[in-house]
């Protein structure tokens, strides 16, 4: 399936703005495109030629598709992830316990030239969250082939996620149009992109997709079987990206001091820092492909599965992650343990109920006491918060639950 991004869904805003981390126009009129490439967009005149000498001169020929940049076409002859999938051959690429995954860009068209070369073509892409999407699509696709249960019990919700992630792709080769040649304040642009993007992300609704299926294979008891667990682990790629979200805010208010923060807390939680090394290693484990799951929350726990139980101190092995944003409650409740609660905290605990019970509910708080740290407003009197994890949504509908803990009814 070939999704292709129009033309009319690129954002209208001033490329010049946003490479300088401007505000923008709010009278979108005034926004007109270069009249070469037809790709890139301007406020004023002022800002083109700001933009041409700074950036677009550089790119605009490639945009234009005058001239081709050295492997900025895919090509599947020279593109190692087809040639690999070909090797493969059809039938074991069809198979659940086959790791290799299918090439994403035979599913995106795009009408413009790139003024730089295709992570598929080099091995290298502009940013994680560019590495993180490519690779979420590739295992959608892989979970369209091999009929996963997550792709077929909502089949439109899979094909909206799978063009969730082509628009972002996407999205990620525009942000690249704002960077150019090295420089302080192109490394100052280039450092907001994976932000952009994630924010682009969010918007678009795939944390509500990915929940509205998880909650489809728990009322279906669903059972991953299959040692790769593909479907959960793009929920854990969608949970790094998106956590990042935190990390600019969390980085100043850490540079501000943590007063008032209790030593248990500061234990557990998780910096910025931490958090963008975690990904780079999920990345860095993967590499293109599957690994068994258990691989990935070897990583996460420091690379030793031994750990020492949050509630009652005793030493367990780790068998599974709760992710704070997209985990069922249940994988806890019913002594699907222990397991590693991840979020803005990270938290070992075992399946007794003495330690679900009294420590749940502490470390949901923990997560709440930061998100009003971090983002610097009290959100207790502005949202509703779940009864059972704590955390506050207002969305003004009677009957949703929790997206965290999908459990309790809120407001």
């Amino acid at each position: 399936m070939a999704v292709s991004l129009p033309k009319n869904s690129v954002k209208w805003s001033c490329y010049n703005c946003t490479f300088n981390g401007w505000e923008q126009e709010e009278d979108t009129s005034l926004i007109q495109c270069c009249a070469k490439c037809k790709v890139v967009k301007y406020c004023s005149k002022q800002c083109q030629k700001e933009h041409w000498l700074n950036v677009h001169k550089h790119h605009c020929k490639y945009l234009a598709k005058v001239k081709v940049f050295p492997k900025s076409v895919h090509e599947e002859a020279a593109c190692p992830d087809c040639s690999l999938e070909a090797e493969t051959g059809l039938v074991e690429m069809c198979s659940s316990d086959n790791p290799v995954l299918g090439c994403p860009m035979v599913h995106i068209n795009y009408e413009f030239g790139l003024p730089f070369s295709l992570g598929e073509m080099t091995g290298l892409f502009m940013t994680k969250a560019e590495a993180t999407v490519a690779l979420m699509l590739r295992i959608l696709m892989k979970m369209k082939d091999t009929q996963h249960p997550a792709w077929v019990i909502n089949t439109e919700a899979s094909k909206e996620m799978t063009k969730t992630l082509v628009d972002a792709r996407i999205s990620c080769w525009i942000s690249g149009y704002f960077v150019s040649n090295p420089g302080s304040s192109l490394d100052t642009t280039a450092a907001r992109v994976p932000v952009d993007i994630i924010n682009i992300i969010r918007s678009t609704g795939i944390s509500k997709e990915i929940t509205n299926i998880d909650q489809l294979l728990s009322k279906a008891r669903f059972k991953e079987e299959n040692d790769f667990r593909p479907w959960d682990t793009i929920k854990l790629l969608a949970s790094l990206m998106l956590s990042v979200l935190h990390v600019k805010v969390n980085d100043e208010t850490e540079r501000l001091g943590l007063q008032g923060m209790s030593d248990d807390l500061l234990n557990i939680r998780m910096t910025g820092d931490q958090l963008n090394s975690l990904w780079q290693k999920i990345l860095d484990t993967l590499h293109g492909r599957l690994v068994p799951y258990l691989t990935l929350v070897k990583v996460l726990c420091g690379g030793e599965l031994r750990q020492t139980c949050y509630g009652c101190r005793m030493e367990v092995t780790v068998v599974d992650v709760f992710d704070m944003m997209f985990s069922e409650v249940g994988i806890l409740k019913n002594g699907q343990g222990p397991v590693l609660m991840f979020g803005m905290v990270k938290a070992v605990l075992c399946p007794s109920p003495q330690c679900v019970d009294q420590c749940m509910d502490n470390i949901g708080h923990y997560e709440f006491d930061l998100i009003k740290l971090y983002i610097g407003k009290d959100l207790e009197g502005s949202a509703q918060r779940c009864d059972y994890c704590g955390l506050p949504w207002d969305c003004g509908n009677k009957g949703h639950r929790c997206s965290r803990c999908l459990t309790k009814v809120y407001c």
